[in-house]
């Protein structure tokens, strides 16, 4: 009787030491998923603690504004000096910086939505410890490998991206801020040559 009472302990305790094994490799994956989840939220959280409505009307500003300096020097004769070129320049960058923000913003959260979903489905998968995936697809060793590195792949561009498009938007709001004065004295300036150019040139 000891002795099947002893057999039996032995083999609770190899069934409960194969499970926390298998446990701990599947919770070491599922650590690494949430940790690229976690990233990719942040990143996303940082870029969305800057003030955006500045954003929008740094880049609504910068676009109106070389279009207006277009329209000023267009056919009008109007001649600009190195450093007038060099403010037009700069308000330029500006725009560049933040020309197609609205639909790289839109891109990105869309696209996080689905890697964070495709991230919470696999550490489902693994943490029921499915043997198949939604499409009948075995779930062994590599596919887990294979699929944690793509997600966390995923999550870690998404996150750069983030990352990228704040520090545009830090770049674009700082430059404005240091050129708006001389931009706005600029188009002040070529008003003046343009209403004279008109004078000179008008029909007696």
């Amino acid at each position: 009787m000891k002795q099947a009472k002893l057999l039996a302990a032995v083999a609770v305790g190899l069934v409960l030491l194969l499970g926390a094994c298998g446990g701990r490799g599947h919770r070491s994956e599922i650590a690494e998923l949430e940790q690229a989840r976690l990233e990719m939220e942040r990143a996303a959280e940082a870029y969305a603690a800057l003030p955006q409505d500045s954003i929008d009307a740094v880049r609504v500003w910068a676009s109106a504004q070389l279009q207006d300096f277009e329209l000023l020097a267009a056919d009008s004769g109007i001649v600009l000096t190195r450093s007038e070129g060099a403010i037009i320049n700069e308000v330029g960058k500006v725009r560049r910086l933040l020309k197609d923000n609205p639909k790289r913003i839109s891109q990105l959260r869309t696209s996080q939505e689905q890697v964070a979903g495709q991230i919470q489905l696999l550490i489902e998968a693994l943490q029921s410890r499915a043997t198949v995936d939604g499409a009948g697809t075995p779930i062994d060793s590599t596919y887990i490998r294979v699929q944690v590195n793509a997600e966390r792949t995923s999550a870690e561009r998404i996150a750069s991206s983030w990352e990228e498009s704040a520090s545009y938007a830090t770049k674009a709001l700082s430059l404005a801020a240091r050129t708006k004065p001389a931009a706005d004295s600029l188009g002040t300036e070529l008003r003046k040559r343009l209403a004279v150019w008109v004078l000179e040139n008008s029909a007696p």
